[in-house]
């Protein structure tokens, strides 16, 4: 009888665990949603988007660190990356302050460099957000979330 006893505890102490655990990591990830779904009160770190420059031959160190730190002081522009593998420098900015072609523009008036402003095509802007294929399980998964979280608004 006390083993019997013993193990309805421990069951019952189990479930308890099991179900909190889950209502608590529900919880948590119910909130981590919210947070990064709901607008938030600076809206310039809403609307950023990435330009591209590409460049045909590789370009030396100093010319990427004086490139780069130049359109950091461009008003609008967040973030400057410049990939040595395939010479291009990405450069983020807020789509609210700026457009691509305008960094590119100055850029080009404030240093003379070989290099193109890189253009999407019409089909790759009709295909939506090149990471997350709007197909996939991850794409409708965020899809839902972003109407549920919309719709409570």
């Amino acid at each position: 009888m006390a083993t019997r006893k013993r193990i309805k505890t421990i069951l019952k102490w189990t479930t308890i665990g099991v179900v909190s655990s889950f209502l608590l990591f529900s919880l948590v990830l119910g909130m981590h949603i919210y947070d990064v779904t709901r607008p938030h009160a600076f809206s310039h770190t809403r609307h950023i988007e990435i330009g591209r420059i590409d460049f045909p031959n590789t370009v030396d160190v100093q010319s990427v660190q004086d490139i780069k730190s130049f359109i950091r002081k461009i008003e609008g522009v967040n973030h400057v990356y410049y990939n040595e593998a395939d010479n291009i420098l990405v450069y983020g900015f807020s789509s609210e302050s700026t457009n691509a072609a305008e960094v590119f523009d100055k850029a080009k008036l404030g240093f003379d460099f070989d290099g193109e402003l890189y253009q999407v095509t019409e089909e790759k802007l009709a295909s939506s957000c090149p990471v997350v294929d709007q197909r996939s399980i991850t794409g409708r998964l965020g899809r839902a979330f972003e109407t549920l979280f919309t719709s409570i608004q």
